[in-house]
């Protein structure tokens, strides 16, 4: 009876273990001027014994415009691990040796560098998932690990800024059913002139 219990609180604290486990990616806000070439660099906090990740990128494309990939913080990250897909950079990197990453908190895994335009005065470069693409951290034990994101939010100076979404005659409705099903149906009133 002894072993069996201890068995079970052995599994149960593994289990906790691997709930617990979180990644946090950070991309820290930035203030450029237009036309100006700057990357966004996707830091990482507690990243351990991950074997590997899936995530997309997104922004707004008449304020960024994407010029590449650089700074490949993990091994076997390389320019093949990332796509472009309906204007979505699209991660996906694997531990080839099957060991196991771990990197130091708020070190760089890779850098996408944009070049800065004109046409708003800024945009939130956020890391997302979709269904067919979901936000996915796997670990060396093979589950999946919590992940929160810190966006950032890019200020384009010298922009010609944009109206105050408050100024807009718009009124959003709430949705229906809910924002967790397949398709959700959002009504929007506008009286533009």
């Amino acid at each position: 009876m002894k072993v069996k219990i201890t068995i079970i609180a052995i599994a149960l604290s593994l289990y906790s273990i691997a709930i617990n486990a979180q990644v946090s990616l950070i991309l820290e806000d930035q203030e450029v001027e237009k036309q100006e070439v700057f990357t966004v660099d996707v830091k990482a906090k507690n990243f351990q014994d991950l074997l590997s990740m899936q995530f997309m990128m997104n922004w707004d494309k008449s304020v960024l415009r994407l010029i590449g990939v650089e700074n490949y913080g993990l091994p076997d990250l390389t320019e093949r691990q990332f796509g472009l897909v309906e204007d979505q950079l699209i991660v996906m990197w694997i531990d080839l040796a099957l060991e196991g990453v771990s990197v130091a908190d708020s070190s760089t895994l890779f850098s996408v560098k944009f070049r800065a335009l004109s046409a708003k005065d800024s945009s939130v470069v956020a890391i997302t998932g979709t269904q067919e693409t979901p936000i996915e951290f796997i670990d060396v034990n093979e589950n999946e690990v919590e992940v929160v994101v810190d966006s950032s939010f890019i200020t384009v100076l010298g922009a010609t800024p944009t109206r105050n979404i408050g100024e807009l005659p718009v009124k959003l409705h709430p949705n229906q059913p809910n924002p967790f099903v397949h398709s959700t149906r959002i009504p929007v009133d506008s009286n533009f002139p």
